[in-house]
């Protein structure tokens, strides 16, 4: 089933490659556009953008037409541009990026077929890794953890790696291994972290759910944090903004063999929004229109911050898709 939003003028959807890819005419995207109500919620007219760092883009296209979805036939084929179905897009020469931002190009609905939402079904990119993929290094290890509202579950349990299972970025979502507020859409968690450190890179996991609990916490995806702002101090009341609108994605619902519900982390890179060291960091959905996903509490699985960026050979092939949301923008400001 597509991913469906409002239809708004300017509507975006970023994809988090998870690291640096060459995505030039050797490249290609391929589409399957929003498939539902005879093909018109499909995007239209769009344009691409690329990134490194999910903050500064580049316009790299001209406005491009993306085919809808609703002849019988091609409804089960990847949607490509109006003159083909493999979806080639040709960024120019020795184009790199992590992040590809799609963003309907249109006034009065017509970046879209028609529909009141605009979505797409699927989305494949081909490229080849350019060696950037970066490792991140010095974990910090937090002194503790408050919230607004610990109603569910303690803050605590969202920086003590409660839930991580050693096996990568794994994460274990049942009830309690996370930070659940009790009764608000809207909340803040503030990390303290025993000292000012230089914060390069964040992990954040969204709140996940475990399916041997029954169907409510299957869906406990729906819980966590969505649109937020990240802001940091030194002394806990006087706060420095640097992330505005920051999407975390929806819990991810793969179950394996036990069936539990396992989650992959939201990756930040705040070398360019985070400068100086800090102490305490907040995460807060206060006041922005998307502050979860739907569900009737709010909460973050786990959060981990890094004082090192090291860059490491990356593979080549079919590029791991890591996240899709609205826009990142960053500005500063006292609170």
């Amino acid at each position: 089933s597509p991913n469906n939003a409002a239809a708004v003028d300017g509507s975006i959807f970023v994809i988090d490659l998870k690291a640096n890819y060459t995505l030039d005419s050797t490249s290609s995207l391929k589409f399957w556009n929003g498939k539902y109500s005879g093909g018109t919620v499909g995007f239209r007219q769009v344009k691409f953008y690329l990134s490194d760092d999910g903050l500064t883009w580049t316009d790299k296209t001209a406005t491009t037409v993306i085919r809808d979805s609703a002849a019988a036939v091609s409804a089960y084929m990847p949607q490509g541009t109006a003159g083909g179905f493999d979806g080639t897009i040709d960024f120019g020469a020795s184009a790199t990026a992590r992040y590809i931002k799609i963003q309907a190009d249109g006034a009065g609905g017509t970046g879209n077929w028609g529909s009141g939402f605009m979505g797409l079904s699927e989305i494949q990119a081909f490229g080849t890794a350019t060696g950037q993929d970066p490792v991140l290094a010095d974990l910090i290890t937090p002194a503790g953890a408050t919230a607004s509202d610990e109603g569910h579950s303690a803050a605590v349990r969202a920086v003590d790696g409660t839930g991580l299972t050693g096996t990568g970025d794994e994460h274990q979502g049942v009830f309690s291994n996370g930070w659940l507020a009790l009764s608000s859409n809207e909340a803040h968690i503030t990390i303290d972290l025993g000292s000012a450190n230089t914060i390069q890179a964040m992990k954040i996991w969204g709140h996940s759910g475990n399916v041997a609990f029954g169907i409510v916490d299957k869906h406990e995806p729906s819980y966590g944090m969505r649109t937020t702002d990240i802001f940091v101090s030194n002394n806990g009341t006087d706060w420095t903004q640097v992330f505005d609108d920051i999407e975390i994605p929806m819990g991810d619902e793969s179950d394996n063999l036990l069936f539990d519900y396992y989650n992959s982390p939201f990756v930040l890179d705040t070398r360019a929004a985070i400068t100086g060291q800090w102490r305490y960091v907040k995460i807060s959905n206060e006041g922005n229109a998307n502050p979860n996903w739907g569900g009737s509490f709010v909460g973050l699985g786990e959060v981990q911050f890094f004082e090192t960026i090291v860059p490491e050979p990356a593979t080549m092939g079919l590029l791991g898709l890591g996240f899709a949301g609205m826009a990142t923008l960053r500005r500063r400001r006292r609170k």
